[in-house]
């Protein structure tokens, strides 16, 4: 790979010149689009309702393999089942934390620039990239499955898209790069779909959901991840009904469970395991017999959550049978959860309502 001589902010000026043609091409492009009409909705929901499995970003390639935190104009390109082309520009910007560190190819925010003629809203979506060349692609769809069975379970989880997606340098002095990668439903349409508004409240939570809380601290337990904490809001969004329910969480971020056994997960030092395939329960119930409902959930659906594994055929025959064998451990040994085992100690308990 060919390393541009200019610097980020030289190269940014360069860039932000270009985005008003993008606006204006975006503009005779999306005048006449087809999906017009569908004006009111996110261009996540229409990607994924349209079934668009193939796109095509085209950016500044240097700027994200430099993970410049700056916002880079772009353009969005995919075929519509009509044949009809279209080109979208957008904006997207190098996001994450850890894996902004420990990436090659980092997780960037697409967000669709404001203009009066594109035909879907204004709004951003995270979109997960593969990370690192070569084995990224196996543990990218594995955190997609992760995605896919917690959806399984629950409507109070994340929507997300599956695409083949093909970056390209506007500046053609970087090979196209070809992944896979998956979009993420924007957090206000998740709010707006489950008729919640995110929790206002600073400090530990006091008090959430049984149902909600019991099948979310099951599923952590058996995809093997401890990367969460519900009182800092860490890789889960605390959400309450708007009909004044009780709070519930809906987790994101599943690259560090033994699921997705990524190379770069380790546990937190705090914690009495030695990989992130070995469980750990995080759990600030008191009563281990409120588990017994949620498991008897998940010993339900135990053949559909198996089944989605096995017919992930994107996924590498050994990278599924892996996922199948890591699940039948837990599904094998889930009544350990009933028992007096190892449980997160420092916190104090949490109530729990809705029992109901």
């Amino acid at each position: 790979m060919k390393t541009p001589t200019t610097s980020p902010s030289l190269r940014r000026k360069l860039w932000i010149g270009a985005i008003s043609l993008l606006v204006l091409a975006g503009f005779f492009v999306l005048k006449t689009s087809p999906f017009l009409p569908e004006r009111n909705i996110s261009l996540f929901n229409y990607l994924s309702a349209h079934s668009v499995q193939s796109l095509t970003l085209q950016t500044d390639i240097q700027a994200i393999y430099e993970k410049d935190s700056i916002d880079l104009p772009a353009t969005l390109h995919w075929v519509e089942a009509s044949g009809k082309e279209i080109n979208l520009p957008v904006e997207i910007s190098i996001r994450g934390n850890n894996r902004r560190e420990l990436c090659s190819f980092p997780p960037l925010k697409l967000k669709t620039i404001p203009n009066k003629a594109l035909a879907t809203k204004s709004a951003g979506f995270k979109l997960v990239t593969h990370c690192v060349e070569g084995t990224g692609e196996s543990l990218l769809l594995r955190e997609y499955l992760a995605y896919q069975l917690y959806a399984g379970l629950t409507d109070a989880s994340f929507k997300t898209h599956l695409v083949r997606i093909t970056y390209t340098d506007g500046s053609g002095k970087n090979s196209p790069v070809e992944s896979w990668a998956f979009l993420l439903e924007p957090k206000e349409e998740l709010i707006e779909r489950l008729s919640a508004e995110e929790l206002d409240e600073a400090g530990p939570i006091q008090t959430i959901s049984a149902v909600d809380y019991n099948r979310f601290a099951v599923f952590q337990f058996m995809i093997g991840n401890t990367d969460w904490n519900l009182d800092k809001e860490h890789n889960v969004k605390m959400l309450v009904p708007k009909d004044g329910g009780l709070p519930f969480p809906v987790p994101y971020d599943f690259d560090r469970s033994g699921l997705v056994n990524a190379p770069y997960a380790i546990p937190h030092s705090m914690l009495p395991i030695n990989t992130v395939k070995d469980r750990f329960f995080q759990w600030r119930g008191k009563d281990r017999t409120q588990l017994e409902p949620v498991l008897e959930d998940f010993r339900r659906q135990k053949e559909e959550l198996i089944g989605l594994c096995r017919d992930f055929d994107l996924l590498p025959a050994q990278d599924r049978q892996d996922v199948i064998e890591y699940l039948e451990e837990f599904f094998q040994k889930m009544q350990v959860l009933l028992g007096d085992g190892r449980q997160m100690a420092h916190t104090k308990p949490i109530r729990q309502g809705g029992l109901s």
